[in-house]
């Protein structure tokens, strides 16, 4: 999903759900930082439901993001060789495979929580937050955003994935898989940093 937006007219490219539900059909223009605002307002509005849902259909919702990763992993270890320089391989094994194998995990994890009662004691926990903004890294720039994203709409939050111009392509995969998922419209939002 190539964004080719001059950066006099766009800061930011978001890339929508449609009325219909379909992902990624739309891109809008997002031209300052209240319109960035309002990108996070889109995710913020569907992330209750989507916490009150039990546990375990957030995990098996979740776990189509690491079939959709083993099923596509070719492409996209092609698509992570383009953007880094890496050989295809290098790719494979240290990013797609690692990625299939964290979301795989933390759904397992997950799932083993599921259900059960909560001690009678109080635990400390961490705050709960209702949107989590997962940046990409030139170093992982498919595992580290994917495992990230995919912890969090465990933990019942909406996710903001935001990109570098120089990794848009890994990005866009990100979204793709994560999208693959089949999440409620607009808990999952992409915004790409266009270049100048």
């Amino acid at each position: 999903m190539e964004m080719n937006l001059p950066a006099a007219q766009a800061e930011y490219a978001v890339p929508t759900r449609l009325a219909d539900g379909t992902a990624g059909a739309h891109t809008e223009a997002v031209a300052d930082r209240r319109d960035a605002r309002d990108a996070l307002s889109l995710a913020h509005a569907p992330q209750a439901a989507w916490r009150a849902l039990d546990a375990s259909i957030r995990v098996r919702t979740v776990r189509h993001i690491a079939r959709y990763v083993d099923d596509h992993r070719d492409a996209l270890a092609a698509t992570i060789s383009a953007d880094t320089g890496t050989d295809r391989f290098g790719a494979l094994v240290r990013e797609v495979l690692p990625a299939a194998c964290a979301v795989d995990a933390y759904c397992c994890r997950a799932g083993a929580f599921a259900g059960r009662p909560q001690p009678a004691r109080r635990i400390p926990t961490a705050p709960v937050v209702d949107v989590v903004s997962v940046a990409t890294d030139a170093r992982t720039p498919f595992l580290s955003p994917l495992a990230d994203a995919a912890a969090a709409l465990l933990g019942g939050s909406a996710v903001v994935l935001v990109s570098a111009p120089a990794l848009r392509r890994s990005a866009a995969m990100v979204a793709e898989c994560i999208e693959a998922a089949a999440l409620p419209p607009d808990l999952f939002q992409h915004a790409c940093a266009v270049s100048p």
